[in-house]
């Protein structure tokens, strides 16, 4: 996409557009992310009745694994946590197996250590490990997109002030 056959109002846009996406990327991912205590933690005991594998855009990647419990409730690993180990623990869990959960504060759902019968599955360190490098990584992307949008917006200063000369 060539910026100078834009209309300055979908360049605007775009430059809007990348703000938003910018600060999703950097701030709520740090947010839902975040490292995290032990002691800031809820811990939940249910009952797995099945497990979904979530995939990303890419047929390979793991977005996550889903929980499904019998008292209707549902939580999910974040596919950065899942090693090949866990995903065959889980898929091998028959259902009604007591789980103990251990969630993320600021992000519902989100299992960051889980145990069966007192074996541990899922470290809580290494979970909130891999969560802040992915969290990072997210955080680049949305500097990329303050930079587009910094990009973008110059540009229209620019061409405003290259439209009034000529007029």
């Amino acid at each position: 996409m060539n910026v100078k056959t834009m209309s300055l109002q979908k360049q605007l846009f775009a430059a809007i557009a990348s703000l938003i996406v910018g600060s999703v990327f950097v701030f709520g991912m740090r947010y839902w992310n975040a490292q995290v205590e032990r002691d800031d933690c809820e811990v939940v005991t249910v009952q797995l009745e099945s497990i979904e594998k979530v995939r990303g855009s890419s047929s390979s990647d793991l977005s996550s694994v889903n929980l499904k419990c019998t008292n209707g409730s549902s939580y999910y690993i974040k596919g950065v946590c899942v090693s090949r180990s866990l995903l065959s623990a889980l898929e091998s869990l028959p259902e009604g197996t007591q789980l103990t959960l251990t969630l993320h504060p600021n992000s519902e759902g989100k299992v960051l250590e889980l145990s069966v019968d007192g074996i541990l599955l899922l470290d809580f360190d290494t979970a909130v490990s891999m969560l802040g490098k992915n969290s990072t990584a997210f955080s680049y992307i949305g500097l990329f997109m303050y930079l587009c949008s910094a990009v973008l917006l110059v540009d229209i200063v620019q061409r405003k002030r290259k439209q009034r000369e000529e007029d």
